[in-house]
């Protein structure tokens, strides 16, 4: 993930992150995926969910940009094996075209905001460039 997205603007997501972030979270119970290649059997993503009976979140999706597809299809079949009939997954714009082929897109509202007073370039450089999924916020 840092090699595909080494030009983007995107939250560190390595290990004390999601200890800290979703397995020790003091009000929230996560359910952390460890999805594994078919046949070698290793680690091609982590994904992090929470909901319960039909209605799951898809709050953070690490690894490769080339194995998200895989790591997609393999929790629909968890979803299904959990009694689920769908997770929603919040991706910013840029990205979410590209996963277009395994979902729905409809627009948000949400906006991530700059400060005004910044250089154009550096504004310029966050437009629609951003890494975020619902996970890295808490305040809904």
């Amino acid at each position: 993930m840092i090699r595909d997205l080494a030009d983007f603007p995107v939250g560190v997501r390595d290990a004390a992150y999601v200890l800290r972030r979703y397995i020790q979270h003091p009000e929230h119970k996560y359910y952390c995926l460890l999805v594994r290649s078919q046949w070698l059997r290793q680690p091609i993503g982590l994904a992090v969910l929470r909901g319960s009976d039909a209605d799951y979140e898809l709050l953070d999706i690490i690894g490769p940009l080339s194995a998200m597809p895989e790591v997609l299809h393999c929790l629909q079949s968890w979803l299904l094996d959990m009694g689920g009939k769908v997770f929603k997954w919040f991706l910013t714009s840029r990205f979410a075209k590209r996963f277009a082929p395994c979902s729905q897109l409809p627009v948000t509202e949400f906006r991530i905001m700059a400060n005004p007073f910044s250089s154009s370039a550096i504004v310029d450089h966050f437009d629609h460039n951003w890494w975020l999924t619902g996970g890295d916020t808490d305040y809904r």
